[in-house]
């Protein structure tokens, strides 16, 4: 742990490790807010654009990329993506599960004994005897 200075605003900070850019928690909530009323307005916004119009470090806005607190608007069409894939794949799992389960259940019934009459016995063919 390190005791540094906040990049923006000078206020001491305790870190568990030194990064590029330090921020205490009053700017760092600060510029996401920013960021997310800026994003809000203007949904395809890139990183560079985040940067010029709202005149927050570069290093910052990557930070909260890194984090999964923000998403670049090429990472929002790919994640969309990769959710339908998941969700399809989840669908055909439970749907495999349904089957699987009926199976199961069906080759249970198949299992089952058959009742009997009493007075059906085994019987044991002794060569030597003949059968009546």
């Amino acid at each position: 742990m390190a005791i540094t200075r906040c990049d923006n605003c000078g206020s001491r900070v305790t870190v568990n490790k030194l990064e590029k850019i330090v921020l205490c928690e009053t700017c760092d909530e600060l510029f996401f807010q920013k960021i997310k009323e800026y994003i809000d307005k203007n949904k395809s916004a890139s990183i560079s654009e985040l940067h010029r119009q709202l005149k927050i470090p570069i290093q910052v806005i990557n930070k909260y990329v890194e984090d999964d607190r923000l998403f670049a608007p090429e990472d929002q069409e790919r994640l969309k993506q990769e959710k339908e894939i998941i969700d399809n794949k989840e669908k055909k799992l439970q749907r495999n599960r349904e089957t699987l389960k009926l199976l199961l259940e069906s080759m249970d019934e198949d299992r089952k004994p058959t009742k009997t009459s009493s007075d059906s016995k085994m019987r044991f063919i002794d060569n030597n005897k003949k059968i009546r």
